[in-house]
C-alpha cells in the first residue's frame, strides 16, 4: 500500500517529537516547494480507524487549510462523504456476515478516496510527494485486528495517489502487514545522553548522574 515507513519504538523515545520537527520545518519551506502533509494522531477519539469516513475527512480538512484554493471543493467534499457515510452504515448493518460488512467497507474506503485522489490529481499539487503521518498506531492495534485491517485497506486505496509516503509511529509493528519498513528507535547511547543534557544547560557531573539513575530514554531524561 504506497511507500510506507514505520517508527517503531517505545513511549517517550522520541517518535512523535521527530515527526512534529520534519512537520515544522516543512511548514516554512517556500510556498512553491511546498507539498501537502496530513498528520493524524489515533489518539484522537475523534478518528475512528475503523470509520474510513473520519480519516479522509480530517485528511481533507488539513490539505484544505495548507492550500486554501481547495478549501472550498475539499470542504463539500467532506459534507457529501458525511451524507454517504450514513446511507453506507444503513446497508451494512442488513449485511449479517462480518466478511460482508467488511467487503462492504473496502468498498466504500476505495470509492471516496478515489473521489479525493481526483480533486488533489486535477491541482498543481497533484505532481508533488504527499505525506500521510499515523501516530500513536498502537491505539488501532488494541482495537484488534480488523482495525488494523481497516486502515491499510485505506492506505492501500490511497496507494493511488502519485507521491503518497506514509509514516506509521506505534510501539509495535502491525503483524501481518507487508510493505512497511520498520525502523526501530532506541533509547540513547551515553555520549548523546549526556549531550542532550549539555543542552539543556546541566552540567557534566550532574548530567552523568542523571544518566545513570533513568537511562537513555529522551522523554526521562528531560523530566528528570
Amino acid at each position: 500500500a504506497g511507500r510506507m515507513i514505520g517508527l517503531i519504538g517505545p513511549d517517550g523515545v522520541g517518535k512523535s517529537t521527530l515527526m512534529a520537527k520534519f512537520i515544522v520545518e516543512h511548514a516554512a519551506a517556500l510556498e512553491e516547494r511546498a507539498f501537502p502533509f496530513v498528520y493524524l494522531d489515533f489518539d484522537r477519539a475523534s478518528l475512528d480507524p475503523m470509520n474510513t469516513v473520519t480519516l479522509l475527512s480530517e485528511t481533507a480538512r488539513q490539505v484544505g487549510v495548507q492550500f486554501p484554493e481547495l478549501a472550498g471543493d475539499l470542504e463539500s467534499m467532506r459534507l457529501n462523504m458525511q451524507q454517504a457515510s450514513e446511507h453506507s452504515r444503513i446497508e451494512q448493518r442488513s449485511r449479517s456476515s462480518s466478511g460482508g460488512e467488511r467487503a462492504g467497507n473496502q468498498g466504500f474506503a476505495a470509492k471516496i478516496s478515489y473521489e479525493f485522489m481526483q480533486r488533489i490529481s486535477s491541482h498543481s499539487i497533484g505532481a508533488r510527494p504527499f505525506l500521510l503521518v499515523l501516530d500513536t498506531f498502537e491505539e488501532v492495534q488494541a482495537r484488534g485486528e480488523q482495525a488494523v485491517d481497516a486502515v491499510f485497506s485505506w492506505l492501500s486505496a490511497m496507494a493511488k495517489l502519485r507521491g503518497l509516503r506514509v509514516v506509521i509511529a506505534g510501539r509495535a509493528p502491525s503483524a501481518g502487514q507487508s510493505g512497511v519498513k520498520n525502523r526501530p528507535l532506541g533509547n540513547l547511547g551515553k555520549t548523546a545522553a549526556l549531550s542532550l543534557l549539555a543542552k539543556e544547560g546541566l552540567t557534566a557531573v550532574y548530567a552523568a548522574r542523571i544518566y545513570e539513575r533513568v537511562g537513555g530514554n529522551p522523554l526521562s531524561l528531560r523530566l528528570a
